[in-house]
């Protein structure tokens, strides 16, 4: 989750697709 947090302070534009990312890979 930490992973997650830092890309949304980093790319908050990209938060949509790393969600995304995220579901698939779980």
């Amino acid at each position: 989750m930490q992973q997650f947090f830092a890309a949304k302070a980093d790319y908050p534009d990209a938060l949509l697709f790393f969600r995304m990312g995220d579901f698939y890979e779980l």
